[in-house]
């Protein structure tokens, strides 16, 4: 599930109801089950993403995986502030800017940033246009002493927009749009 409601989204199956039968409710000791079984029992760093994991109570997995050595990390939108994102190893704040047609709740934000305390906190923006560009630069200004990724914005993701999946038209359309974020970039230093 999500809180939001984006105009694109690069984990819809994590979101639409019509996807909902291939999801499988698990407690955590299901959940760190599952982990286990692929990793050979070996503790590793497991990402909690898609969707806006923050809306689901997960202290319970993250308290029974730190007992056994595994770290965490955690990206969300920074819409749902969560006492237990002091138990994480990395936290990403990924606010979303004008593309996806949702507004930042500032307070909100905020509230995501102050209870980062503990873990690696790091911002990421996805942009798809100039707009977003410049919601990033804003970003970057406000949190100025928080380490910021921007990640080039899928176009395949976007309303009216078929897939392309994985051949060599998608992979053009990313490098053109890799380069144009660079191009911006550079001309900002």
């Amino acid at each position: 599930g999500c809180d939001y409601r984006c105009t694109w989204c690069d984990t819809l199956y994590a979101v639409l109801p019509e996807q909902s039968s291939e999801w499988r409710r698990m407690n955590s000791d299901e959940i760190l089950n599952e982990v286990k079984k692929h990793t050979d029992g070996n503790p590793i760093l497991v990402t909690l993403s898609g969707g806006n994991p923050a809306m689901h109570d997960l202290e319970p997995l993250l308290d029974k995986g730190k007992r056994e050595d595994f770290t965490f990390a955690l990206e969300t939108q920074g819409s749902i502030p969560r006492k237990w994102f002091r138990k994480l190893d990395w936290l990403f704040l990924s606010p979303k800017g004008p593309s996806s047609s949702e507004a930042v709740d500032w307070e909100k934000f905020d509230k995501c940033v102050a209870e980062s305390v503990g873990p690696k906190l790091v911002l990421k923006v996805t942009v798809f246009n100039e707009q977003d560009y410049d919601f990033a630069k804003s970003t970057a200004e406000r949190y100025y002493d928080i380490p910021m990724y921007l990640q080039v914005g899928n176009p395949n993701f976007l309303p009216n927009n078929k897939m392309l999946g994985a051949d060599r038209k998608s992979e053009d359309v990313l490098m053109r749009q890799y380069r144009l974020l660079l191009d911006w970039v550079f001309r900002d230093k």
